[in-house]
């Protein structure tokens, strides 16, 4: 059986795209791949997936990157993570933070072949997450952009979710073989609430409340503060609105709306599924994204989605077919997107019932899972 090493940066108890990729894609390689993952150890019991060996890398407590703690620095962790990739057939990264470039790097240099699933367009906003001078900023962008290149050269394949983005990286001179991997979702499990009133009183929301919603991570890239600024604004027209946002992160504009009750911020939940039941809109503010798993799980749902024109999302959404598109960090306009779906129900059924369609006909895990055992065999 082939040995496949999957090199992550991130891994639970966390949750974001990569965490729920790995966990709906590994239990459906273990009979064709005896799988690795090495991954950072953010607690002393790892929590394995399927039939998996797990080898956890203790991170530092004070290094971070976007709210996630890097692994330390330390002779012991980088002979465990060469010895791996010594020890294994494929090396299979998890995007290009420090456990996935040291993977793809170790890979070339022991001649074993190696494969990164491109999850973001990390040279879009990595420099802005870290802690440098604005008129340092632009030197970090050109050098994070000469590694993301230097990276994905010593790859054998470039695993992505969309076409587009194949040829974007092709156009940019990285001229690995790529192959398109888009994203599924579980429509059994995301599915519409019965009853929208019995879902908002579940999660202690008032069922007379319009529940305006974003489910991810809390940090910069996600733009919220234009989701804050275009809800506090729709607030003062019309008083039975709410704002639910699900997910944890560093995003600082958070404190500022701590203690206000038509606003929850629930924090790190392990099932999202009843906190988008509870919502009426749902809304991705995002300056940067690949397929955004998060809008298609609230699109299963049956929720009109109102969202940016990044990455795949702007291919698998159609304008006031299946969603809305609002320009990206213009608040104006996405304000009055929401007040016209506000006042309008109608329109909000029809957008949610394409929406769920779009995902039912066109995502699935067990595709996902034919096209990544097709393309490993390329390798």
């Amino acid at each position: 059986m082939t040995k496949l090493l999957i090199a992550t940066d991130t891994y639970f108890p966390k949750r974001d795209g990569v965490i729920v990729f790995l966990n709906k894609i590994i239990p459906r390689l273990v009979d064709k791949f005896e799988i690795t993952i090495i991954a950072p150890a953010y607690e002393e019991e790892i929590i394995t997936i399927a039939n998996t060996q797990i080898i956890g890398l203790p991170v530092s407590k004070n290094m971070k990157l976007a709210g996630y703690h890097s692994i330390q620095f330390s002779s012991k962790n980088l002979n465990r993570l060469k010895r791996a990739v010594k020890e294994t057939d494929i090396v299979w990264s998890q995007d290009l933070a420090t456990v996935g470039a040291l993977a793809i790097y170790y890979a070339k240099k022991y001649k074993k072949p190696s494969v990164n699933y491109v999850h973001q367009i990390t040279e879009e906003h990595v420099a802005d997450l870290l802690p440098l001078p604005s008129i340092l900023k632009p030197l970090a962008h050109f050098f994070i952009r000469r590694g993301v290149k230097y990276l994905y050269r010593r790859c054998n394949l470039l695993l992505v979710p969309y076409k587009t983005l194949a040829h974007e990286l092709s156009n940019k001179r990285i001229k690995t073989k790529k192959a398109v991997i888009t994203l599924g979702v579980d429509s059994e499990k995301f599915v519409p609430a019965q009853s929208k009133t019995f879902a908002k009183k579940a999660i202690g929301i008032d069922p007379k409340f319009t529940v305006i919603g974003y489910c991810g991570r809390l940090s910069k890239e996600k733009d919220i503060k234009t989701l804050l600024r275009a809800y506090l604004r729709l607030k003062e027209f019309n008083k039975n609105v709410f704002l639910l946002l699900v997910g944890s992160g560093p995003e600082k504009d958070i404190r500022s709306i701590k203690g206000r009750k038509d606003i929850k911020v629930t924090g790190f939940v392990s099932d999202v599924v009843p906190y988008l039941q509870a919502m009426d809109i749902f809304v991705l503010p995002s300056t940067t994204e690949t397929t955004s798993l998060s809008t298609l799980e609230a699109m299963s749902c049956g929720l009109p989605v109102v969202v940016t024109r990044v990455g795949y999302v702007k291919e698998y959404i159609t304008d006031k077919k299946n969603g809305m598109f609002f320009p990206m960090r213009n608040d104006y306009v996405l304000r009055r997107k929401l007040e016209k779906l506000i006042n309008n129900e109608p329109a909000r059924k029809m957008l949610g019932e394409n929406a769920r369609k779009t995902v039912v006909e066109k995502f699935s895990w067990d595709k996902t899972v034919q096209l990544i055992r097709k393309a490993l065999d390329m390798v």
